[in-house]
């Protein structure tokens, strides 16, 4: 994690993302401007966030893949 990053929990106000910090299905994170943050998933999966990128956290779908949508 390197710069502002920020999460949103669901119905709750943004506040400054902790290190290591436990993500759940709902929460949405924003990483701003120079900063960047990378998500290690319970399948070893490995996400790098980049500057102005924004990604909500959807719940899962039993027997559906995961899909990613980039979205500028």
């Amino acid at each position: 994690m390197q710069g502002t990053i920020e999460l949103r929990r669901s119905g709750a106000a943004w506040t400054a993302v902790q290190l290591n910090a436990a993500l759940c299905s709902g929460d949405t994170l924003r990483v701003h401007p120079r900063s960047r943050a990378a998500l290690l998933l319970s399948n070893e999966t490995t996400l790098r966030l980049d500057q102005g990128t924004t990604l909500t956290l959807a719940p899962p779908d039993p027997g559906k893949a995961t899909t990613l949508e980039q979205t500028s």
